[in-house]
């Protein structure tokens, strides 16, 4: 018995279309991927540059410390004083917050452990970078 199957252009554009379609949705799903992908690394980069500012930070206050410098221009009363810092960097501004110890309270002629705390907020946790060292102020 012979068949014969007569194919009109439609058929065959319907055909195409939805082929058309589901090669679309393959490459949506590809590309949604990629663009987690890319935002992942942007996350996970902004988090270690934050965090490489935030050890900068207190390395910089441990110096400021070491010449009995207050390590920020303002700061609570007390000790600790607490106090903040702005930075830009990679069109970003952060805050990020100082605790550290009042340089005036070191006792003269000893070694003096200070800890300094930065934290900062990122994608709502908060972060802390603690750095401990040994300060000597001599005396008078």
């Amino acid at each position: 018995m012979k068949m014969n199957v007569k194919l009109n252009n439609h058929h065959i554009l319907a055909y195409t279309l939805v082929e058309v379609l589901v090669g679309l949705a393959i490459m949506m799903i590809v590309f949604l991927g990629i663009f987690q992908a890319i935002s992942v690394y942007v996350n996970h980069n902004l988090s270690s540059a934050f965090r490489n500012e935030a050890v900068k930070i207190a390395h910089e206050c441990a110096e400021k410390l070491r010449n009995l410098e207050f390590c920020t221009t303002t700061s609570s009363l007390g000790d600790p004083l607490t106090g903040y810092v702005v930075r830009t960097f990679r069109n970003v501004q952060k805050t990020f917050t100082i605790v550290y110890p009042n340089p005036l309270n070191f006792d003269a002629g000893q070694s003096n452990l200070v800890t300094i705390r930065v934290s900062y907020d990122y994608l709502g946790k908060n972060y802390l970078y603690q750095f401990t060292t040994v300060i000597y102020r001599p005396s008078s």
